[in-house]
């Protein structure tokens, strides 16, 4: 596992923060990064493409949600149209499954009752940051 796939910073100009007010850095901008040598989301482009549907299988709290949102932003445009329809999924494509435990029962129960990602969690976890 390696948790988020990106993370973020203030922009360059603002990587000093003892040289900028909280009230400068509140309102200044942030990027997006991530790791070069884990290249995680080359692997992840790699993964999605030849996939119609995607399950996502990731600790089920807020943070569990962002990731799913990070993995879902490179993987859908790389997958291809689903050859059914899935109503139930999120953009018709993409489940979320939910588990507190590693026990096969728990995991199957979570296999049969797939939900959707949450994205007003995820965001949570955006404005946290």
């Amino acid at each position: 596992t390696t948790g988020h796939v990106y993370s973020i910073n203030f922009a360059k100009e603002y990587n000093q923060w003892e040289k900028h007010g909280p009230h400068e850095l509140f309102h200044a901008q942030t990027v997006r990064e991530y790791d070069p040598r884990a290249n995680i989301p080359e692997h992840l482009r790699v993964e999605a493409q030849g996939c119609d549907i995607l399950v996502l299988w990731l600790d089920c709290d807020r943070e569990g949600e962002n990731i799913c949102f990070e993995v879902m932003d490179i993987a859908l445009p790389q997958m291809m149209v689903p050859r059914e329809s899935f109503p139930q999924a999120y953009r018709g494509c993409v489940y979320r499954a939910r588990f507190s435990s590693l026990a096969p029962q728990d995991l199957l129960a979570a296999m049969n009752y797939l939900a959707q990602p949450n994205e007003n969690e995820a965001l949570s976890v955006d404005a946290r940051q």
